[in-house]
């Protein structure tokens, strides 16, 4: 069985330029999908903002004992510690917790495809690729296709796994009189391992039982846990304790729901420990800013990579002297960042200008400045003696006295 494997791949210039004019179309459907994004992102953000500054202006806190009928659909807010009523339990293991969830992770031991790959270029524009898979052993909890790896053959993967993940979650998990809704219960996410033994794989199901030992705390369906084989899978476990939480949402007669904004958005907020709802807000528009640079961020890097795929066939054409490729490659990758600068922060000022006027023309005329600086310098530079490589016109000048 052959765990690493080299292939050798070669194009031509011809075949290389071809496929180049042949993203073109890719790279402009990248250029605006990024135009898109970087459009709608700034929406979302501005009307998340609108949404978070209504709900601050408008909640009130209440008691954390339970409802009152005065506040029927108002936004309140309280801190108070989650409970449940009733045990959760996992049946096919059986696993049992006084807990507000229990989590089932399951993993299976699987062939990993690893790829790298090197590229030359040769003198005539052509290429040559030396790419190395590499096939190691690895825990996944993921189920991992090995009929789309380079070389299957010794490296296949079970088709499904008996078991996955599963959460199990009491039903209501309440604070004081409130009950929390679906949303509330899912941004309960602190977790704590919980250790099982044999007391546990007595409760399970027949199968399990006939197929599982107790190793590292969790479940081993396999020969020998320290000689996994290709399959084996290892079940662990974890919980979700009762915690003392602050929540911020609607009043729906005895439950929490999401809050519904005139702006369109709703709130459903939820943070550990003793908040105010304040700093509850202070902390849901920081996520909304972050949020905003991200999908800035990804937009921008869209649109570059969209030019850059654009201009290729220009550095392709080049390569004939790979050294002159190599240079037209560094030249597309400024122009392709330049390009996509300015129309990032023109998308992103016409997406102001939208949805909130006086910032979005600022940002405008910072994009206008940039493209006026670039262009007053690319007409001053040639005109230089300097740079030209010209010599000066004009007579010569006379020879030194004496």
């Amino acid at each position: 069985m052959v765990d690493e494997v080299t292939r050798i791949t070669r194009e031509g210039w011809g075949e290389r330029l071809g496929g180049s004019f042949k993203g073109i179309v890719v790279g402009i459907l990248m250029v605006f999908g990024g135009i898109g994004l970087l459009f709608w992102g700034e929406g979302r953000a501005v009307k998340r903002a609108k949404v978070l500054s209504e709900g601050s202006a408008a909640v009130i806190t209440v008691a954390a004992s339970g409802p009152s009928s005065g506040n029927e659909g108002s936004l309140v807010h309280f801190t108070g510690r989650t409970d449940a009523f009733e045990p959760i339990s996992d049946p096919v293991f059986g696993v049992q917790s006084d807990t507000l969830k229990l989590h089932r992770r399951v993993e299976m031991f699987q062939w990993v495809e690893e790829k790298e790959s090197k590229k030359k270029k040769n003198t005539g524009g052509s290429t040559e690729t030396v790419t190395t898979y590499r096939y190691k052993k690895k825990w996944s909890s993921k189920l991992i296709d090995s009929d789309h790896f380079e070389e299957p053959s010794g490296h296949q993967n079970p088709s499904s796994m008996a078991y996955s993940n599963q959460t199990f979650a009491a039903e209501p998990i309440v604070i004081g009189d409130w009950m929390l809704g679906a949303r509330f219960v899912a941004k309960l996410n602190k977790t704590e391992d919980l250790r099982v033994g044999e007391a546990e794989l007595d409760r399970a199901s027949e199968e399990v039982r006939r197929r599982a030992t107790v190793a590292d705390g969790g479940f081993y369906l396999g020969d020998d846990p320290s000689s996994p084989a290709i399959g084996d899978l290892r079940v662990r476990f974890d919980t979700v304790a009762r915690a003392e939480v602050s929540v911020v949402g609607q009043q729906r007669g005895q439950s929490l729901k999401p809050y519904s904004a005139k702006e369109g958005g709703d709130i459903a907020l939820l943070s550990y420990g003793a908040k105010t709802s304040e700093e509850m807000f202070d902390a849901a528009k920081a996520g909304n800013a972050t949020l905003t640079w991200v999908l800035r961020m990804i937009g921008f890097v869209i649109i570059m990579v969209g030019f850059s795929t654009i201009l290729r066939p220009f550095a392709v054409a080049a390569d004939l002297l790979p050294f002159l490729g190599n240079l037209a490659e560094k030249g597309i990758g400024l122009a392709s960042f330049v390009m996509a600068a300015m129309v990032s922060l023109v998308t992103i000022a016409i997406g102001w200008i939208f949805y909130r006027p006086l910032l979005g023309l600022t940002l405008l005329a910072l994009a206008i400045g940039l493209v006026v600086w670039l262009m007053k310098r690319a007409a001053t530079n040639p005109s230089s003696d300097k740079w030209s490589g010209q010599a000066p016109t004009g007579p010569p000048p006379p020879p030194p006295a004496g």
